[in-house]
């Protein structure tokens, strides 16, 4: 699939790869003593946006080569704004007699390098750095266009100090490394928009691939459904006749014992009447019983006070008869006879 588009394109060719960054050693102390914020201006500029078509995908990771690139750029911007400012001049006063004196060779060398030794220099709070970059109009990723090198090529020349050789090695190591950037930038996107177009055409082959695949499926499945119609018709009216004999058998069975369960239910009931007629008979002899028992218990309890009332009678005559024999004959003592009590 990936053959469609020819050959794989080759690096370009004038360097052999990345170059370096340069490490700054005596160079850092160049452009570190000045804020940054004397050459820009006090706001952030906002970044334009690209010209260049969007792409459709995932954005891509920041590189190391771009870091790289821009880190360059803006220090390079940092050294020619530094090399083509002019010069301050010196102030100059008229002294006592007439004569003009510079102002910066009246102030000692100590007190030029630490303020800290005045009171009135002190401060606890660090001033803010911003660090800026000058105003150059880049054209590609912070490079200056060639409009911009003529406008700077045609300014006013400005006597400045001769810049140390160090300087230009650096601003000439720089310049091919942006260079050697550039075409290996180019080259990058010259092989993502060619890996793009290839993966588009491999997203529509696939598409185009499922379609055939899925207009094949549904046409193997109505094929299936069709002559499977006719086997689960058949199959459903069995089964149908199957569950209607079933059923009916089932319900023969149930009505069958409905029935038997309804006759000893019948027999049932016609014992337990049976039985309920007898308890109550029985219960009615009780009651009879007990009616006659508690008459007869009354009849013993009267006879019984009858007879004690009797015994008691029977004992008071012959106590008496006893007191009357007593009184007639009182010193006859062989016929005495004890009565029992």
């Amino acid at each position: 699939m990936f053959g469609t588009g020819g050959g794989k394109k080759q690096r370009p060719a004038g360097g052999t790869g990345y170059l370096v960054r340069p490490r700054l050693g005596a160079l850092k102390s160049v452009y570190s003593s000045r804020p940054f914020a004397a050459h820009s201006p006090d706001k952030r500029k906002k970044i334009r946006k690209s010209s260049a078509p969007k792409m459709e995908w995932r954005r891509h990771k920041p590189d190391s080569a771009d870091t790289a690139h821009r880190e360059a750029v803006g220090r390079l911007r940092i050294l020619l704004a530094e090399s083509y400012a002019p010069p301050k001049r010196p102030l100059r006063e008229l002294d006592s007699a007439g004569e003009e004196t510079d102002n910066q060779s009246l102030v000692s060398a100590g007190s030029r390098n630490s303020r800290l030794s005045r009171n009135y220099y002190h401060n606890l709070v660090t001033p803010r750095k911003y660090y800026y970059y000058p105003n150059l109009r880049s054209g590609y990723g912070g490079l200056g266009t060639d409009t911009d090198k003529s406008l700077l090529h045609d300014a006013p020349k400005v006597e400045s100090p001769a810049a140390p050789p160090e300087l230009m090695s650096f601003i000439e190591r720089q310049d091919e490394y942006i260079e050697e950037l550039e075409k290996e930038s180019k080259f990058c996107k010259e092989e993502l928009s060619t890996l793009l177009s290839k993966v588009k055409e491999v997203i529509n082959e696939n598409e185009h691939l499922h379609d055939k695949q899925r207009s094949r499926m549904i046409k193997s499945l109505f094929q299936h459904i069709e002559t499977e119609t006719e086997t689960e018709t058949e199959t459903d009216n069995k089964n149908g006749r199957r569950i209607a004999d079933e059923r009916s058998a089932v319900e023969r069975r149930y009505t069958q014992q409905i029935e038997q369960l309804s006759a000893e239910l019948g027999a049932q009931w016609e014992t337990t009447n049976k039985l309920h007629l007898e308890l109550d008979i029985q219960r009615r002899e009780n009651g009879d019983l007990r009616r006659e028992s508690a008459q007869k218990q009354a009849l013993i309890d009267e006879l019984k006070k009858d007879m004690q009332n009797r015994i008691k009678a029977k004992g008071s005559r012959s106590k008496k008869s006893f007191d009357y024999k007593l009184k007639f004959s009182p010193c006859d003592n062989d016929w005495i006879v004890l009565m029992p009590i």
